[in-house]
């Protein structure tokens, strides 16, 4: 999207790790950046553990 767009009309696009890159790197927003680290690696460890549950289901 980032490529294609370049971050989109107003920012409409932006996905969250171009957003945690942005704050970091060009902000200089470090507590920002790092929450929004947080919270992208508490939903991506949700997302997986339910993987992980049906896939260990469909296994018995």
């Amino acid at each position: 999207v980032y490529a294609l767009t370049g971050s989109g009309a107003g920012g409409s696009t932006t996905s969250l790790s171009i957003y945690i890159y942005q704050a970091f790197f060009k902000e200089g927003a470090i507590g920002k950046a790092v929450a929004a680290s947080v919270v992208l690696f508490m939903a991506s460890f949700i997302v997986l553990h339910c993987l992980n549950r049906l896939a260990g289901r469909r296994k018995r």
